[in-house]
């Protein structure tokens, strides 16, 4: 059980958000994100950035995938190299845990544009293609982490976009360029090739609206929730089954404007989850993190690391004291 950060921060200073991230959750350290930054640091950007195969360039009303590199894809590698040489700088490398975030080839496909102007999830050939790159691309990530770090490294596949393209709501790019559905087993199948290719501790970040099925199949090492979503009976009893199935859940129970004295009381909710589940808390530190419940894409660091010592002391307190709480 750890408390970690789901890496996106405000602002545009790199180094203090990384000195709030070391500071307040220092076992797991995530590398941040800064949107504050532009389109270079959006969720797409900074994915493509780790993934030298998938060279792109800003488009009309997308980022769209190249044949080659642009002068904009370079500019991605480099930041991203720069990044890392501040955050190496600042935090050094004693061995501890990393985390990097990007976008599945779910999300990712449906939101950069091909050539012809369709976005590549309605492609079977281009979204085969980009589940390839994304899985190599962040294995190798993780490697040149872990050299860097000398440590362990953990990858947070985000998928925000499942539900929308499980209930077929991503709109194309024309009124022909109609998305389908796209089953649970589908879409937890590609999933589940991503997880087993890549090394470390894997999460799966599910947005706000989790699909416990589609992580049961995709057999990631835990499932990012919401805990304001687990409402109502489907939903507790698709969380209780995926925890029996031995995937953690890494609850989002912190939000700006939280700090340490409201720790117990975060603990005490997450304990009676399990209670309203029919789960022993007795497997909470196995199986549970706890993390930040959106993004902090807006508010200051001050702010942003009072919420994150909140979630560092209710991890402390249900590891020390869950049958108790």
């Amino acid at each position: 059980m750890v408390a970690f950060a789901l890496g996106v921060m405000p602002g545009t200073d790199m180094v203090a958000a990384a000195d709030v991230i070391a500071g307040e959750t220092g076992d797991v350290r995530a590398i941040p994100r800064l949107p504050a930054r532009g389109i270079m640091s959006d969720a797409v950007g900074a994915t493509c950035a780790l993934l030298p195969d998938a060279p792109v360039a800003a488009g009309p009303r997308s980022w769209q995938l190249e044949a080659r590199p642009q002068l904009i894809t370079r500019r991605l590698w480099d930041q991203a190299e720069r990044d890392l040489d501040l955050l190496e700088a600042e935090w050094g490398s004693s061995g501890f845990t990393v985390q990097v975030a990007a976008l599945g080839p779910w999300s990712l496909a449906a939101q950069v544009e091909l050539p012809n102007g369709h976005l590549a999830v309605t492609d079977p050939g281009a979204l085969h293609d980009l589940t390839e790159i994304v899985t190599y691309g962040l294995a190798e990530h993780a490697s040149r982490l872990r050299r860097r770090f000398h440590g362990e490294v953990n990858i947070q596949v985000n998928e925000p976009l499942l539900a929308a393209l499980n209930r077929g709501e991503i709109a194309g790019t024309n009124d022909f360029d109609v998305l389908r559905p796209i089953p649970a087993k589908e879409l937890g199948e590609r999933l589940h090739y991503v997880f087993e290719s890549l090394p470390g501790r894997r999460l799966l970040g599910s947005g706000s609206r989790p699909l416990f099925d589609v992580a049961r199949i995709a057999q990631p090492d835990a499932i990012i929730v919401p805990q304001s979503a687990l409402v109502g009976g489907e939903l507790l009893d698709g969380c209780a089954a995926t925890l029996d199935a031995g995937i953690g859940v890494s609850l989002g129970c912190v939000t700006l404007g939280n700090d340490v004295d409201d720790a117990r009381d975060v603990a005490i909710q997450i304990a009676q989850l399990f209670d309203e589940l029919c789960m022993d808390r007795a497997i909470i530190p196995e199986l549970v993190d706890v993390t930040n419940a959106r993004e902090f894409t807006s508010g200051d660091l001050v702010s942003v690391a009072r919420a994150l010592a909140c979630a560092r002391v209710a991890d402390e307190i249900l590891v020390r004291d869950v049958g108790d709480l």
